[in-house]
């Protein structure tokens, strides 16, 4: 925090002065922004909340029976749970904390500690699951043979398990040593970074895989519409893999880089009321990948898609049966003698 608080007061500031310096500055300079960040949160928590919930149900109901067989659905589950829990408590909670601010200047001390420590920990969760993610699609795209036997249902539970175990011990670590909030915090960010980073390798091994295992089977292809099956799929592959990387990237690297300023810039002192904007900012495009989660790992699979498509056909059903019913009722009450 040497951006804010100078050399006196880096690496003694404790939860209490960082939080207190946020709400100085968004009372001192500008109650409009920390309101319309508060709105924006609210909006974004729905969100959240309803595209993990369709991931959840999608995979605990099944009803068509085709999810709840594969270790990666089962890591998606894990995942929609944890982003599910950013949508109900962490987003609103920083919904709250802003529109408190914007709207009365005041904040709970309190309330700012949980909403820290449960940030930490499901955002944690969170990014430690998008990981595990990528190294099962490692698996199963750069070692095919071997993936049955790595990826199984009990290696996703104890992984996954293990997962929420250091997610939350790292959440209670933060609130016990609230008074060297800025160690904690800045050890937390260094995981995170290092989550990130393995995941951006992880997905250029598995497209330099994938080229090498076309380069190897091109030569070996007789007829001309099986080497254009083997580009196209690598076409698509190559897609996902950017659009995954790309929507990871842009919700993680301007928090991490303006996290970064905020430690070690002292230059960036001279512009305090802009490095807060981006540091805002930067936060909302933090929580805004887990209300990305669903659609970028989730709704692009063809399974879930034809379970969404279940679901609303049941829905759309239900509602033609009762809008018949009360077709009916109202006829028969028409044809009632007096």
């Amino acid at each position: 925090m040497a951006a804010l608080f100078g050399d006196k007061y880096f690496w003694n500031a404790s939860a209490k002065i960082v939080m207190d310096e946020f709400t100085r500055y968004l009372t001192e300079e500008t109650h409009g922004q920390a309101t319309i960040f508060g709105i924006f949160y609210v909006l974004l928590s729905m969100i959240t909340v309803v595209g993990n919930a369709l991931v959840i149900a999608a995979v605990w109901k099944d009803p068509l029976k085709i999810l709840k067989t594969s270790p990666t659905n089962l890591i998606l589950l894990s995942l929609a749970i944890a982003d599910l829990n950013v949508g109900l408590f962490v987003i609103p909670g920083a919904a709250s904390w802003y529109l408190r601010v914007g709207i009365t200047e005041t904040d709970p001390w309190h309330s700012q500690l949980i909403f820290l420590t449960l940030r930490q920990g499901f955002l944690t969760v969170s990014v430690g699951h998008v990981l595990f993610l990528t190294v099962d699609r490692y698996f199963a795209l750069a070692t095919p043979l071997k993936y049955r036997t790595k990826i199984t249902r009990r290696t996703v539970v104890v992984v996954s398990s293990s997962i929420w175990i250091c997610g939350i011990s790292q959440a209670v670590v933060i609130s016990i040593l609230q008074q060297h909030f800025v160690i904690t915090w800045l050890i937390s960010i260094v995981v995170i970074f290092l989550f990130a980073e393995t995941i951006y390798v992880l997905y250029l091994m598995i497209l330099r895989h994938l080229m090498k295992h076309s380069k190897e089977r091109i030569p070996l292809e007789n007829s001309q519409s099986n080497v254009a099956s083997l580009h196209q799929r690598e076409r698509k592959v190559f897609r996902v893999i950017v659009s995954v990387v790309f929507a990871f990237d842009c919700c993680f690297t301007p928090w991490m880089a303006t996290q970064a300023l905020i430690y070690f810039c002292k230059p960036c002192h001279s512009h305090y009321n802009v490095l807060m904007v981006c540091y805002n900012v930067a936060t909302v495009l933090m929580f805004a990948n887990s209300a990305l989660n669903p659609l970028v790992y989730s709704w692009r699979f063809s399974k879930f898609r034809a379970t969404f498509k279940h679901f609303g056909g049941k829905f759309t059903q239900k509602g033609r049966r009762n809008k018949t019913a009360r077709i009916t009722v109202r006829s028969e009450s028409l044809n009632t003698p007096l």
